[in-house]
């Protein structure tokens, strides 16, 4: 077993917190705790910045309950174990795609069958990750013109030239194709522009990325922004201004 596996606790009930701890020590040994948090706005920040491999999530909790604190860190990760009082929450729990839904005094059994249920699939993760990241190398050195992009589900690979704009969005970069269609994608806008390596784009703006055939306008007003050819328009920085412009003129 990996012993490496890190997980935290988030319930609003300091006691709860405590009590799992022991009992994921005492039958999980696996499973190293790295946290607990009675505050889901601090637990929030503490997945960021951990990366724990497992959650175990209390549902109802002030300021912020499980679903709405797993809506806020889309796409998920990362395991989650919901522990809480109330069976009700089930359906939306499973439609949640949570890894399991435990009842408060939770059994050792229950907790057991949770957690390893939990590092199997983190390992068939880990084990799909290593194939992602060898088919990427392969398209990245085979492949100039397809951008190997990680999904929930694994790898899609984009044609460049279908790509339209990129937009930042934190430490994520959204993806229009010329489809219509948005791909959130969990790279950085910096991250984008070094795979598409040029490719014929041009970054306009600390947010925005974009494909130089789909330009159809520049206009000055309004602090400069260019039109796409979908009518879709998007702001040029002072400092990226001269950059477009000699593009036009190339």
């Amino acid at each position: 077993m990996n012993k490496n596996i890190t997980a935290i606790a988030i319930d609003d009930e300091d006691l709860c917190n405590k009590a799992l701890e022991v009992e994921v020590r005492k039958y999980c040994p696996e499973i190293k705790m790295i946290g607990s948090f009675t505050d889901p706005r601090e637990g929030m920040q503490a997945i960021t910045d951990l990366q724990p491999d497992i959650v175990f999530l209390d549902i109802e909790m002030p300021w912020l309950n499980g679903f709405e604190l797993l809506d806020k860190l889309q796409p998920i990760r990362f395991e989650v174990i919901f522990v809480t009082a109330y069976n009700e929450y089930a359906i939306k729990a499973f439609r949640s795609k949570v890894l399991d839904y435990l009842l408060k005094p939770v059994e050792p059994a229950d907790l057991v069958d949770a957690v390893y249920r939990a590092i199997e699939k983190i390992h068939r993760k880990s084990r799909s990750e290593e194939l992602e990241i060898l088919l990427s190398r392969y398209a990245s050195s085979h492949l100039t013109d397809i951008l190997s992009i990680p999904t929930q589900e694994g790898l899609e690979f984009l044609n460049k030239k279908e790509i339209m704009y990129c937009e930042a969005e934190g430490n994520y970069t959204y993806i229009f194709t010329q489809d219509d269609k948005k791909r959130l994608v969990p790279k950085t806008l910096k991250d984008i522009e070094a795979m598409i390596n040029d490719a014929g784009f041009l970054r306009i703006h600390q947010s925005f990325l974009a494909n130089i055939a789909y330009l159809k306008s520049y206009l000055r007003q309004d602090g400069g922004f260019i039109e796409l050819k979908n009518g879709k328009q998007l702001p040029v920085s002072r400092a990226k201004k001269e950059d477009l412009l000699n593009k036009f003129r190339e």
